[in-house]
């Protein structure tokens, strides 16, 4: 209903639901009603009829609905990360929200984003989240809240360096063992300014010395 003032919806898909019986799948979870009493976060996929209700539906971003603030994006494109703009919070409890964590936080500064990472099938937190502000005012005033209380849970927050994507990740994995096996496929060829090189280079001269005195000697 929320979305439908926008225009016509073609289809809504739900991901990320937590079951509170394991051995429930997400669909039959949702279909029951038998989510997590703890985790009542949820994603959604809207599609509408019109390319026009999108826009109208992201002005929905950061409202509030029942207690909890919205997050709206198009879907299809990357969303603007500025890890300067970034904290990383990490021990947090597996079902912490992102509200608990702008709670905590909205004193620092206006906050354009919180991710919570979750684990993809149980949809529980894998226990750190990241914080973006509006401003990187925010960033340091963030960091004050290192080891404070979220929770019951003392938080390590830090500053963010750059984050890979998945496809980044994977590139990296991938040409480190291309790089691992070409060198050890590789045959070694000593190099010229090696000590071992240096060494074999001496004693040939010096073999070649002693021949050299052996033939005066003999006269040959």
């Amino acid at each position: 209903k929320l979305f439908k003032q926008f225009g016509s919806i073609s289809s809504v898909r739900f991901r990320c639901a937590v079951s509170a019986d394991p051995k429930l799948s997400q669909k039959v979870a949702l279909i029951r009603g038998k989510l997590h009493p703890e985790l009542d976060h949820i994603v959604a996929y809207v599609v509408y009829g019109k390319e026009q209700s999108v826009n109208g539906a992201l002005s929905l971003n950061g409202s509030i609905v029942d207690g909890h603030t919205f997050r709206v994006d198009r879907c299809g494109c990357q969303s603007k990360y500025d890890n300067k703009r970034s904290v990383f919070v990490g021990n947090l409890g597996y079902t912490v929200n992102e509200d608990e964590i702008r709670r905590s936080f909205q004193i620092c500064g206006e906050i354009d984003g919180i991710r919570v990472v979750r684990d993809r099938k149980s949809g529980l937190g894998k226990g750190f989240a990241f914080v973006m502000f509006s401003h990187r005012d925010g960033v340091e005033l963030a960091l004050e809240f290192n080891n404070k209380d979220l929770n019951g849970r003392s938080i390590r927050v830090s500053r963010v360096t750059k984050i890979m994507s998945g496809s980044e990740r994977s590139d990296k994995v991938t040409k480190s063992r291309n790089l691992k096996s070409t060198n050890k496929n590789r045959t070694h060829k000593p190099s010229y300014r090696s000590k071992t090189f240096k060494k074999v280079l001496q004693n040939k001269l010096r073999e070649k010395r002693k021949v050299n005195i052996a033939k005066q000697l003999t006269g040959s």
